[in-house]
């Protein structure tokens, strides 16, 4: 049986989030903590050693149940992930809880018999205080707690506006109407317009190290056609992050995962006789919590002058360590699940891609190290590889292969039961509370070409379901829908065996 808990509502739900030795960045880490007792009131247990990375020293609260630990993370994150190491006197039932006022609470996971160890979840929402909150302990001890480590990097925003540092190969006619600054101004009716040929480009000073997640591009009617955005440290050295080919215009809006000082649209060839030329271009992302030997200041795009007193910037160019143990340790009919060892980076790993039979089929952001691919044929050999990603663009080489196979799809007929996990979490990351879930949609085939049959179980409580099929080889997937009748993608799922 295939659980699809993790891949009914998110693309990385319940995925492991990092151990205590990753180097994915604690935002827990040395900040400041209280909590509702300390065992004996002894200094050596106090809430500060659940937040300073060391693995051999621990809060433990008074031996009684309902108990609290609480960081102020001393800023407003975007959370994406909680780890708590507990020492063998844990809480078996407890909260995980967010505010951004230190006042009014948000529960996102409601844990019960927990068995202990290192606990990991998910989190997608933006909050400045973070809240572990005991309900009942697993002994006759207290609740104690060898590190709480917090996950997640500052709320992305715009950060191009109304820069002033902008460049670019020319403007049309040497005419000001036309000059970069115009380009990221905010103002829709102005623009930036290049000479009348292919190879141009603008290029934007951020003002220091950022980390890059979208771009909007406000074309004019004459276009860049075919175009690269490409980042740097420096303004002289450059790192393609995406090419466009083929652009049609109008607003193009761009996924990415970028890192430098620098951000360039380089256009090699245009859609009209005319130049290149932007209404507005918005990028968005935030400021690397990492120095880089920047100091801000004006600086000139293409001087190669770092603004740091002649100093060389501190450009990150080593890769992530190549992933290890790739293996398979569940195979359907038409799916495979993968799982891997977390690289290693100096800086800290980005992502992860995942390659089949030599084509990228998806990319996790770290530290999701387990992904199912669907969607397969039956009794059919795959070959994977993963690789890995940091911040600054460095790319690992491609893991060892991996050869496994899907199982034959087997005949089938009479009773047939169907098992899930319940879905704790939306696609974007928000909790999805028990009350929330209308129920589920069940749909198979024999085999791939039959018409569908449709299923609906309407019971949010519902892990299971049996029902009875004619002799044949049978596809079933599933999908989850809230009260709202806002549906999941379909997932594979495959009978119990």
């Amino acid at each position: 049986m295939k659980n699809v808990a993790t891949a009914i509502l998110a693309t990385s739900l319940l995925a492991p989030v990092s151990a205590l030795a990753s180097t994915s960045t604690n935002l827990a880490l040395g900040k400041p903590v209280t909590a509702s007792s300390i065992e004996k009131d002894q200094a050596s247990l106090a809430p500060c050693f659940a937040v300073d990375g060391d693995a051999g020293t621990r809060w433990s609260s008074e031996f009684s149940d309902h108990q609290w630990i609480t960081i102020d993370l001393e800023a407003t994150y975007q959370l994406t992930g909680i780890n708590l190491h507990w020492q063998n006197s844990y809480s078996k039932d407890y909260k995980v809880q967010v505010s951004v006022d230190g006042r009014n609470w948000i529960t996102v996971h409601s844990v019960v018999n927990s068995d202990g160890g290192l606990d990991q979840h998910a989190l997608g929402e933006q909050a400045r205080y973070v809240r572990v909150e005991g309900s009942s302990r697993a002994t006759a001890w207290g609740h104690s707690l060898w590190e709480l480590e917090v996950q997640g990097h500052p709320i992305e925003s715009q950060i191009t506006l109304n820069q002033q540092a902008v460049t670019a190969s020319s403007i049309e006619k040497g005419d000001a109407r036309f000059s970069a600054a115009h380009a990221v101004d905010g103002d829709p009716n102005t623009r930036w317009s290049s000479e009348f040929t292919d190879q141009e480009w603008l290029a934007v000073d951020l003002g220091g190290k950022h980390q890059i997640t979208s771009l909007k591009l406000y074309w004019q009617n004459s276009y860049s056609e075919n175009y690269e955005v490409q980042t740097s440290y420096d303004g002289v050295t450059w790192t393609t992050i995406e090419a466009v080919t083929g652009s049609d215009g109008g607003m193009d809006s761009l996924s990415l995962s970028g890192h430098g000082r620098y951000l360039r649209v380089a256009g090699s060839s245009r859609a009209t006789r005319w130049g290149h030329s932007l209404w507005e271009l918005e990028a968005y992302g935030y400021a690397s919590a990492t120095g880089d030997g920047y100091t801000g200041g004006d600086q000139d795009s293409g001087s190669g002058d770092s603004g740091n007193g002649g100093a060389d910037p501190v450009v990150d160019t080593e890769a992530p360590t190549v992933p290890v143990s790739l293996t398979s340790s569940e195979q359907g009919a038409v799916s495979i699940g993968l799982q891997w060892g977390e690289s290693t980076d100096n800086e800290g790993v980005l992502s992860y891609e995942i390659y089949r039979d030599g084509a990228k089929v998806a990319e996790l952001v770290a530290p999701v190290t387990e992904y199912v691919d669907a969607g397969l044929a039956p009794a059919t050999d795959y070959d994977y590889q993963v690789r890995a990603s940091d911040a600054a663009g460095n790319w690992s080489a491609l893991s060892d292969v991996m050869s496994v196979a899907t199982v034959d799809a087997s005949v089938i007929s009479g009773a047939v039961r169907l098992e899930w996990a319940t879905p704790e979490q939306r696609e974007n990351g928000d909790y999805l509370e028990l009350d929330e879930i209308g129920g589920y949609e069940i749909r198979y085939q024999a085999g791939a070409d039959a018409e569908l049959t449709s299923i609906v179980v309407e019971d949010p409580y519902a892990t299971a379901h049996e029902l009875t099929v004619a002799e044949g080889v049978y596809l079933f997937s599933i999908a989850v829908y809230d009260n709202d009748g806002l549906y999941s993608e379909f997932v594979s799922i495959e009978p119990v065996q």
